[in-house]
């Protein structure tokens, strides 16, 4: 079970990448350090987003929900746990000097 939970969160990763054009680009928004990723497996903002952002943000969270929901049926896991993994992958994925927000910690970089 854990296996395919980690299959569907790759699936998630690569869905995110072909999202639809923003002002900023996920990836740019990142590397800017203007988001970052959280132990609930969704994204956040360190400091207060600009629109464009947030509404990146709001779209992003929407496809994961989406997509977590998706695999919690399909692998007859509860939605908490497979949004904590997805957001455990998330933080190790994570480069070092990018945002990252640990359950119970704020924002720090990594």
């Amino acid at each position: 079970m854990i296996k395919q939970i980690n299959t569907a969160i790759l699936t998630v990763a690569l869905s995110i990448i072909a999202m639809p054009c923003f002002a900023v680009s996920l990836q740019d928004a990142k590397a800017q350090n203007l988001v970052g990723e959280q132990s609930s497996g969704y994204l956040g903002t360190p400091s207060t987003p600009s629109t464009d952002i947030s509404n990146l943000v709001q779209d992003v969270n929407a496809r994961r929900k989406s997509e977590y929901e998706r695999i919690s049926a399909s692998t007859n896991s509860s939605l908490i746990t497979v949004e904590s993994m997805a957001g455990q992958k998330a933080l190790n994925d994570t480069p070092p000097g990018k945002y990252v927000n640990r359950s119970g910690q704020g924002w720090s970089l990594k």
